[in-house]
């Protein structure tokens, strides 16, 4: 299977994608479109598209086996000036005989890739609750942002559907903490940490992350004990970081990504979520910038 960018979309391949659309449409795929879909509708979207890529806001894979089209996905690229690290994900369509052959899931891997070409960090975009596609990107390892009932209307017309909202952090780093903070998995956790018994099989860890220090909330200041795990392979080919950080209700909790990179830049944004706004102080009581501890 080869999978390409497009730069130009001819009419011969308008009309093959037009075919396409109208598949997943009448199969049901939550994409835009109402049944019964108006007389040229479709094929006006793909001229629309087709303006988009030539000019450059929006980019078009198609994937290919001997010849025939097998899946397309888009990515439109936010063109805000405060915006253009991210882009929105729009129309994985496979055709509905070819799916559970893995198409989605290397047309949304070549996109990654192809994102990160162009300076695209975030990715962003949504599907409907428990539709095929939010099977495939929950097994794929990408984080849901959370639930928007009676969002979209179905397919068929008939009724108003959940739409559940995605996100993917894109980075070529390991998770990395300041100097400081950095701790070899040879020195001990701290001492309000307790880690939970490790398998005598599980292979040893080069290293973990902590910090120690305090959270000034309620009025007064606790003790703020962090411990980062390493990402390790999970189930369906995702990776997993659990954080301990019970001060911030994060005991063992476990943070799911597509690689290793993002379960580890997500494990650490989960982390400056939990603190609430609230002040951070290190272990000379003065503030510390958590805003600062990035994914490089």
């Amino acid at each position: 299977m080869e999978i390409t960018t497009v730069d130009v979309l001819d009419a011969a391949l308008q009309l093959e994608l037009t075919e396409l659309l109208r598949q997943c449409v009448e199969s049901g795929a939550s994409v835009g479109f109402v049944l019964p879909v108006a007389a040229g509708e479709l094929e006006t979207y793909w001229r629309e598209t087709a303006a988009a890529v030539k000019a450059g806001t929006q980019l078009l894979l198609v994937a290919r086996e001997g010849g025939t089209l097998a899946g397309t996905v888009q990515l439109a690229l936010a063109q805000k000036a405060n915006g253009r690290h991210r882009a929105e994900v729009q129309r994985l369509l496979v055709p509905p005989a070819r799916r559970r052959q893995g198409i989605g899931r290397r047309l949304m891997k070549a996109l990654e890739q192809v994102a990160l070409d162009h300076g695209r960090s975030l990715l962003v975009w949504d599907t409907i609750v428990g539709d095929a596609g939010d099977q495939l990107y929950a097994k794929m390892g990408y984080l849901r942002a959370g639930i928007i009932p009676a969002y979209a209307l179905s397919s068929d017309g008939s009724k108003l559907e959940p739409t559940v909202h995605y996100y993917a952090l894109l980075s070529d780093a390991e998770l990395t903490m300041p100097a400081p903070m950095v701790m070899p998995v040879s020195v001990a956790p701290p001492a309000a940490y307790v880690p939970p018994p490790v398998p005598a099989a599980a292979p040893v860890r080069p290293n973990a992350f902590s910090f120690s220090g305090a959270i000034e909330r309620y009025g007064r200041s606790e003790p703020l004990e962090i411990l980062i795990d390493p990402p390790s392979p999970a189930d369906a080919g995702s990776f997993v970081c659990v954080v301990h950080a019970e001060t911030l209700g994060l005991a063992g909790m476990r943070v799911l990504g597509a690689h290793p990179r993002q379960a580890a830049h997500l494990a650490l944004d989960l982390v400056k979520q939990s603190t609430d706004g609230n002040a951070v102080l290190g272990d000379d009581d003065e503030p510390v910038d958590i805003d600062a501890w990035t994914v490089r």
